[in-house]
């Protein structure tokens, strides 16, 4: 019964061991993958926060803020971007510039 034993520890430790190994090699393919994706994009990152402005003819809008996420192919070419902004301080601005 203590050998079974033995051996039930034995291969749980090698089965854990591994899987720590898996996961280690997992996280580096990905890190590679996103080293080769960051040269892609001009600041390096994967994700930009960004400033716009909008020229409405005689209305400037400048200062909107926004956050895109680029999604890349296995060629590390850019395939779609997300782009999260600040809607309710442009409209806030637009409020405000009709105003004057």
């Amino acid at each position: 019964m203590k050998k079974l034993f033995s051996l039930l520890i034995l291969f749980g430790t090698l089965i854990s061991c591994n899987q720590k190994n898996q996961d280690q090699s997992m996280m580096e393919e990905a890190m590679a993958m996103y080293n080769q994706n960051a040269k892609v994009v001009p600041d390096g990152g994967v994700r930009i926060y960004a400033k716009w402005s909008a020229d409405l003819g005689d209305i400037s809008m400048e200062g909107i803020k926004a956050y895109e996420v680029f999604k890349f192919d296995t060629n590390n070419k850019i395939i779609e971007v997300d782009e999260y902004m600040d809607v309710s301080g442009m409209l806030n601005k637009i409020a405000e510039l009709s105003s004057e």
